[in-house]
């Protein structure tokens, strides 16, 4: 979404955009629909920028089961309780002040299903893809697991 669009347009990133038609298309008229699938691993986490604890993190969350919409991302230290982390873009997550290490995280899928992985950016504060060692279910229910990651 974007503050000059309406509410039956889809804004999308040009790279995206040149997927399905030429960027001087400009507005082009478009069919969808939004679909469930179950990936086959757990989801998984790119930290793109980490400046350690105190300092600003950048993280991209993939693929999630369901329909793929996070309604929130959170991260813990481990002297601390969750702190929010703000939306930029998809599913790209940042926090400006991350806490001490280890971190766990709480993914919160758009249907409100949560699941958390423990210790999953380790005492080393590692940067790259990272497995979760968590997915969502297509059933619903919420639930959480120690992450592969953290180690």
């Amino acid at each position: 979404s974007c503050p000059e669009c309406g509410a039956d347009h889809i804004d999308l990133q040009a790279l995206v955009f040149e997927k399905i038609a030429p960027p001087s298309g400009g507005r082009i008229n478009v069919r969808y629909r939004r679909v469930s699938c179950q990936p086959p691993s757990s989801m998984n986490m790119n930290v793109q920028s980490n400046y350690g604890p105190g300092a600003w993190l950048r993280l991209v969350v993939g693929g999630t089961a369901g329909k793929g919409a996070m309604k929130a991302v959170q991260i813990k230290g481990p002297d601390g309780s969750w702190t929010d982390m703000e939306n930029r873009w998809g599913n790209a997550w940042e926090v400006s002040k991350a806490p001490g290490l280890p971190w766990d995280f709480k993914f919160v899928a758009e249907d409100g299903q949560a699941v958390e992985a423990k210790s999953l950016v380790g005492s080393s504060g590692q940067v790259g893809d990272l497995p979760t060692g968590v997915q969502f279910s297509l059933s619903g229910k919420s639930g959480s697991a120690p992450a592969d990651g953290g180690k």
